[in-house]
């Protein structure tokens, strides 16, 4: 008390000022404040597109229209393709298929795409297109054949057991 009187009103305001801080600064700690940032970051789903390269793909069923494979080039990277409509939603990973599978790379490999496989084993290539991938991050796999598969098993009792979100057959 005695010291506080011999203290002018100056030093006296700086350290109640101090001791205010510093209590204020303890009970801070006591409750334990967090500074969180969050990010929101969108990871796109991967959509595996198959494509049958067997031979039986380069017929011609009509005079006046392309080949089969050239009828799948169109439909998936025409102006109103299927590219057009799900690329921007979707990771999309491009596969040809006939005895075996093998990645494309990318949209522009589908015009160097070639029908010779000597065989369709459409089971073998669903089953080793998602082989190893972490499911929930593949959102669909679409299949584009002409469905002459010549393999050895059966591509629906093979394909029963594979999960996947829809199952939808066209043609």
């Amino acid at each position: 008390w005695r010291a506080r009187k011999s203290l002018k009103a100056g030093r006296l305001s700086a350290l109640l000022l101090l001791r205010t801080f510093a209590v204020l600064s303890l009970l801070l700690l006591f409750i334990r404040p967090v500074i969180r940032f969050e990010t929101e970051s969108v990871l796109k789903s991967e959509l595996l597109v198959l494509l049958d390269a067997s031979a039986s793909m380069s017929v011609q069923d009509y005079p006046s229209e392309p080949n089969r494979l050239e009828q799948v080039r169109r439909e998936l990277t025409g102006p109103k393709g299927f590219v057009a409509a799900a690329g921007s939603d979707f990771n999309i990973r491009y596969y040809a298929f006939h005895a075996g599978l093998v990645p494309l790379e990318g949209e522009r490999a589908l015009g160097d795409l070639k029908a010779a496989g000597e065989a369709t084993n459409l089971a073998g290539a669903v089953l080793k297109a998602l082989e190893g991938r972490d499911r929930s991050n593949v959102s669909g796999l679409v299949v584009l054949t002409d469905g002459n598969d010549n393999s050895a098993r059966d591509p629906v009792e093979a394909l029963e057991r594979v999960e996947v979100p829809d199952r939808k057959s066209v043609g």
